[in-house]
C-alpha cells in the first residue's frame, strides 16, 4: 500500500489587521495624552546644568518680567506686591498642596524672586519650584 504524502499549503500572514491595530493603538495614545504648557509669559528664565523634571502636573505658575510685572497662570497681577498677595491667598483657600512653580526672568533682581517665595510661604503652599533653562553646550 502506498501512502501519498499530504500536501501541506502555505501559509500566509495577513498583516493589514495587526497594522490596523497597531496604527488605531497608536492613535488612542495620542489623543489621550496631555501636552501642557506652562504658563504664556515671555520670560528669560536663568539657565542650569541640572535635570529635566518628569512628569508634568497641574501648578499655579509665578512669573516675574524683566520690568517688575508679576503673572499668576499667565494673567497679569496690577498693584505689586499688596495684589500678589492678595492673589496668592485667594489661589491658596481652594488648594494649599498644589504646586508653585516661580518663573523668573534673568534680568530680574533676586529680590523680587526672594519677595515671590516669602509670599508663597506666608500664603500657606507647602510645594515650591524655581524654573530655569537647561543649559546648551
Amino acid at each position: 500500500m502506498q501512502f501519498r504524502p499530504k500536501r501541506r499549503e502555505d501559509v500566509i500572514l495577513d498583516l493589514a489587521p495587526l497594522i490596523d491595530v497597531v496604527l488605531l493603538v497608536l492613535i488612542f495614545l495620542m489623543v489621550t495624552a496631555t501636552f501642557i504648557k506652562v504658563g504664556g509669559v515671555q520670560v528669560n528664565l536663568p539657565k542650569t546644568s541640572a535635570s529635566v523634571l518628569g512628569a508634568e502636573q497641574k501648578a499655579l505658575v509665578i512669573s516675574v518680567d524683566s520690568n517688575g510685572d508679576y503673572y499668576v497662570n499667565s494673567e497679569p497681577v496690577p498693584g505689586g506686591k499688596a495684589a500678589l498677595r492678595k492673589a496668592l491667598l485667594q489661589q491658596a483657600k481652594h488648594n494649599k498642596n498644589i504646586l508653585v512653580r516661580v518663573k523668573g526672568d534673568t534680568n530680574s533682581p533676586l529680590q523680587t524672586i526672594v519677595d515671590i517665595m516669602e509670599l508663597v510661604q506666608n500664603a500657606g503652599f507647602v510645594k515650591v519650584q524655581i524654573l530655569t533653562q537647561v543649559k546648551t553646550s
